[in-house]
């Protein structure tokens, strides 16, 4: 974080198989914590996954209704080194499977072939894009 343009202390990156991800695909987010100190996040289920548009970048994962959810704030630690990890796989029940409201959760609309990323707004706002080629 900060404004003088230094990275944070976490840098967050996805794993995939070699080149875009095709359906089926299983992939894996990781937030590293790449300082020499501990540092905290929120809990592990403060992210998004967006699809670019002509509009910006538009959530995929929604719900039936109302949708209103609420997340608690715990701290979680995250020591120099250390790495959290999300584990989806490219498909719309695949992305909505894990989580703390994964049984609200519904890709909408279908996964569509493009330029996606995962948002976690639990540390410092990190994003890390990948491609989707269907």
């Amino acid at each position: 974080g900060g404004t003088d343009g230094a990275p944070g202390p976490l840098a967050l990156r996805v794993v995939t198989p070699d080149g875009p991800l095709s359906r089926g695909d299983s992939f894996r987010i990781e937030l590293t914590n790449v300082s020499d100190r501990p540092t905290h996040v929120g809990n592990q289920g403060k992210y998004n996954l967006e699809l670019r548009t002509e509009g910006g970048w538009t959530e995929i994962r929604g719900t039936d209704g109302e949708g209103l959810f609420g997340y608690t704030d715990e701290a979680l630690g995250v020591d120099p080194g250390e790495t959290l990890t999300w584990e989806f796989e490219m498909t719309e029940s695949g992305l909505t499977a894990s989580g703390p409201h994964a049984d609200d959760l519904r890709v909408c609309p279908d996964l569509v072939p493009g330029r996606y990323r995962f948002v976690f707004w639990g540390g410092d706002d990190l994003a890390v894009a990948f491609d989707y080629v269907g």
